[in-house]
């Protein structure tokens, strides 16, 4: 039986995990990141909230306590990963699976956030395989605290940053060897402190900055593991007037990391449970700046919108039934409006 508190659960569900192809509506996806995105989006991970599995496993995870869930579907995020950009990797072999899913994490790590895998248990059995070390990295990739727990917004923030790590992967995975470390020096910060500015742009939109709005911000900078000097830069942000053009992303950067920060911005405006239509405005704007149109524009606020609905039960601020409704009534407008725009 798979339990995610005891070692060896990652061998054990990767066993699992190469019985069970991807669905045939995954499959029809060509583009290797689009297919990543339609696999991983129902499991929560890129909203910050990982609820569950995306496919049916006879597995009793609402039992789990978070982080176990939260650990299995990270590592899955990783697994799905291996098999969609090296699909030479065969399910049948599970050994070679195995072997470089643990040396491909493991090596990741070591760039990206070094301190993850320094341990005094690893240094003193180096004959470790590189799976079971990959198994200690996500134990202690993954933190949960009870304030996280409490707040969408915070557990957003915390969470999906893990979905960052996803992102710097496959950039990782895709990136000559000899440059990859100067790629991550580069980017870990980048992305983070993008991410920020943008928070603000989308939360400055209406003119209305609020106190939602502050602790959106608020939560951010504090998840987001900025130095000292860093954090007291981060919060004069929220002050700044930024342009879509002071982000160092565009549509010429991965299409998961744009789609990441569309729904980013998404989740910002929606602070306050509506979108107003000068936020409408700027989400277009920012669409059209990361190179997506009208119809991805839509299927992302539809989707996240969609999973918060879908899962309110499980989410701190819907649990409120008159929150619950009330965005239930949006996003039937909405998906009515589009229904109309694409119909007409």
């Amino acid at each position: 039986m798979l339990d995610p508190t005891e070692a060896g659960w990652l061998s054990k569900y990767i066993e699992i995990r190469a019985t069970l192809p991807f669905s045939d509506h995954i499959n029809q996806i060509e583009e290797k990141e689009e297919k990543l995105y339609a696999h991983l989006h129902t499991s929560g991970i890129l909203y910050g909230h990982p609820i569950k599995l995306p496919f049916e496993l006879e597995l009793e995870m609402n039992n789990w306590p978070v982080k176990e869930r939260m650990k299995l579907i990270f590592a899955e995020a990783f697994i799905s990963t291996a098999f969609i950009l090296s699909p030479d990797l065969s399910e049948d072999d599970i050994q070679e699976l195995e072997k470089k899913l643990g040396e491909s994490v493991v090596e990741f790590y070591k760039n990206y956030r070094p301190e993850l895998v320094k341990n005094k248990l690893i240094s003193i059995k180096r004959n470790l395989s590189p799976l079971y070390q990959a198994e200690r990295i996500f134990d202690r990739r993954i933190k949960v605290k009870a304030q996280w727990n409490a707040s969408f917004w915070r557990g957003f923030f915390h969470n999906s940053l893990l979905f960052v790590d996803l992102i710097h992967y496959i950039d990782w995975i895709n990136t000559a060897t000899e440059k990859r470390n100067d790629l991550l020096n580069r980017q870990s910060f980048e992305i983070r402190w993008d991410a920020l500015k943008l928070i603000s742009i989308a939360t400055n939109v209406d003119d209305e900055y609020g106190k939602n709005e502050k602790r959106l911000f608020d939560f951010f900078i504090e998840s987001a593991e900025f130095n000292k000097d860093y954090r007291l830069r981060a919060k004069k942000l929220v002050s700044k007037d930024f342009l879509l053009s002071d982000l160092n992303i565009d549509e010429s950067h991965s299409w998961l990391r744009r789609k990441y920060f569309l729904e980013l911005a998404i989740l910002s405006v929606w602070a306050d449970r509506r979108i107003s239509q000068k936020e409408e405005v700027f989400l277009s704007e920012l669409s059209s700046y990361l190179g997506f149109d009208e119809i991805n524009l839509d299927s992302s606020i539809m989707s996240v919108q969609s999973f918060v609905m879908n899962n309110w039960e499980r989410i701190h601020f819907l649990q409120e039934k008159q929150n619950f409704f009330i965005l239930r009534k949006r996003l039937t407008e909405r998906m009515t409006k589009v229904a109309k725009k694409y119909t007409s």
